[in-house]
């Protein structure tokens, strides 16, 4: 066990991938005893590489201690690492609180080892243009089937949209390049002999597309712009459902674009009869600092079935969005369903997030889109 100032932990270190290992904290007054912990509040661990803040995780109350599992963190790569514990609730003026542990100046450190296969280099992933692309499709949601047609340079790429058959048909329309001018034709000169056949050429190398041009260029950016504009209605929430509290209703490290507007909206219902439901969207920064708040109340008790809307526009610099629902004191009851974080400031009816309905076929078409973009695929 490693004391530091008012935590205790466990060995905090496991190797990249692995999934069985917990990280066990365990909070201490100043007397060193156990602190007890409110389950009524919101717990996070929040990480950070030393130079750049990671993003948020989940965690679990056991007794007097915090579990953080390992297979929480299979997406980040072997090196040493930062940990708090941030403790949040609604106090009962109204008024949002917060605890960080350890103390100041202190974090807790862990580290994650790299394993046999990151030793032998099996699992290097580069970053392209088609997966830019791809994640920029898997925003709009799936079910779509894509045609690109070449037009005449002078006129305007566009994306047209249709729904038929239960499809969405969508037509990328992109402007071919001018034509150059013929040059000139040069006097004919006379005939030479008839030289020695010549020895065949060493195979040329591939080509490839130039992704930063092509990404940069004025026809693909007007192309993005209308993709994402095509993204209303995608929930951005994973693990949602119709059913009465059926998944969490805290949600946070979503990826936002600053300057779009967000809606965070669903149903609630709370038999209660004393306290305040306040239901939030949090901005933050890629060093996880809270860059904007938008927050509405609903005293208790509320009917069933009562929805709720709120919307807010991403700020400059914001990287990622926090969603919740808070209540006001621990004794408050919360039903809940039909969560939805989607962009735009119009709410939608609910649909599960694109990622869990995604095919094979379709999947496909995303890829058959790529490449007729001018992607390469590897």
């Amino acid at each position: 066990m490693t004391i530091i100032d008012d935590v205790s932990t466990n060995d905090m270190n496991f190797k990249h991938l692995d999934t069985a290992k917990d990280i066990v904290i365990t909070p201490r007054n100043e007397f060193g005893g156990n602190v007890l912990l409110n389950t009524a509040h919101t717990w996070t661990a929040k990480v950070s590489d030393g130079n750049n803040y990671v993003g948020d995780y989940p965690v679990t109350l056991e007794s007097n201690s915090i579990v953080v599992n390992s297979a929480d963190f299979t997406n980040l790569p072997a090196g040493y690492y930062h940990l708090e514990i941030w403790e949040e609730w609604i106090d009962s003026n109204g008024s949002k609180q917060r605890s960080i542990y350890p103390s100041p100046q202190r974090t807790i450190d862990f580290t994650i080892y790299q394993n046999v296969t990151d030793l032998a280099e099996k699992e290097i992933k580069t970053i392209g243009f088609q997966d830019v692309v791809d994640q920029a499709i898997m925003n709009i949601g799936m079910n779509y089937v894509f045609k690109v047609n070449t037009i005449e340079p002078d006129q305007t790429a566009t994306v047209v949209q249709a729904a038929a058959d239960g499809k969405n048909y969508v037509t990328f329309n992109i402007p071919r390049g001018y034509k150059g001018d013929t040059g000139a034709t040069g006097p004919q000169g006379p005939q030479g002999d008839k030289g020695d056949k010549g020895d065949k050429g060493d195979k040329g190398d591939t080509g490839s597309v130039d992704n930063a041009g092509l990404t940069n260029a004025p026809a693909f950016q007007a192309l993005q712009t209308q993709v994402n504009n095509s993204a209303v209605g995608a929930n951005l929430l994973q693990g949602t459902s119709t059913t009465d509290n059926v998944g969490p209703s805290d949600f946070s490290g979503i990826p936002v674009t600053a300057g779009y507007s967000y809606t965070f909206s669903g149903i609630m219902s709370s038999p209660s009869t004393s306290g305040v439901i306040a239901t939030y969207i949090w901005f933050y920064d890629s060093s996880g600092t809270n860059l904007k708040e938008f927050a509405k109340n609903s005293k208790v008790p509320v009917a069933s079935g009562t929805p709720f809307v709120i919307t807010g526009v991403a700020p400059a610099n914001a990287v990622t969005a926090r969603v919740l629902l808070m209540k006001s004191n621990p004794s408050i009851t919360i039903n809940y369903r039909s969560l939805k974080f989607e962009y735009g400031s119009q709410a939608t009816a609910w649909t599960p997030n694109p990622t869990e309905i995604l095919t094979q076929s379709d999947y496909a078409k995303i890829k058959a889109a790529i490449v007729a973009l001018g992607g390469s695929l590897s």
